[in-house]
C-alpha cells in the first residue's frame, strides 16, 4: 500500500501571515502618507536673508563690488566667461548688464552698500577675446543701456582699443 501523507493545516497559517503582512504594509503606507501630508502643511523654513537686503529672494546681478583706493570710485564687476559663439550668450550678458543697472536705479544697491556713492560704474571683464562682429554686437548692445556707465575689460586690453 502506498504511503499517504497526512493532510496539513497550512490554510489558517497562510491567512494569518497574509493578514500580518497586510497590516504591516498598511502601517508603512499610512505612515508615509502622514509624513507627506505633514510636510506639505508645514511652512518652509525662512531662508537666511542675504547681507543687507530686506528681500531675501533678490538676486545680486554682479560678482563683486570694488573700490578704487585713489579715487574712491565704486565699480560693480562681473565676468563674461562663456564662449561668445554659444547661443544666447550675448543676450544673457546684455540682460545681466540691464539687471545691474536696475539694481542700482531701484535703490537695492544703496540698501546693500549705504556707504557707496550714488553713481557707480559697471565693469564687465571678458575672459575670452571679443573681436569682429561679435565685439560690435556686444558694444552696440551695451551702448543702448542707459543709466549706468559700462566699461568692458578683457584679458588683453589691446583688444579693446
Amino acid at each position: 500500500m502506498p504511503h499517504r501523507r497526512a493532510p496539513t493545516r497550512s490554510g489558517p497559517a497562510i491567512v494569518v501571515l497574509a493578514l500580518v503582512l497586510f497590516v504591516i504594509a498598511g502601517g508603512v503606507l499610512g505612515a508615509a502618507y502622514y509624513f507627506v501630508l505633514r510636510e506639505e502643511e508645514t511652512p518652509a523654513a525662512p531662508r537666511e536673508a542675504e547681507i543687507g537686503l530686506d528681500v531675501p529672494e533678490q538676486v545680486i546681478p554682479f560678482d563683486r563690488p570694488t573700490v578704487d583706493e585713489r579715487t574712491g570710485e565704486w565699480s560693480l564687476e562681473f565676468e563674461a566667461q562663456k564662449p561668445w559663439r554659444e547661443p544666447g550668450v550675448i543676450e544673457a550678458l546684455l540682460q545681466r548688464a540691464r539687471d545691474c543697472r536696475d539694481f542700482v536705479s531701484d535703490g537695492s544697491f544703496a540698501r546693500l552698500y549705504p556707504e557707496a556713492p550714488k553713481s557707480v560704474r559697471l565693469r564687465i571683464i571678458c575672459t575670452r577675446p571679443l573681436r569682429g562682429e561679435t565685439g560690435d554686437r556686444v558694444r552696440a548692445g551695451l551702448a543702448e543701456i542707459e543709466g549706468i556707465e559700462i566699461e568692458l575689460r578683457g584679458f588683453d586690453p589691446a583688444e579693446f582699443r
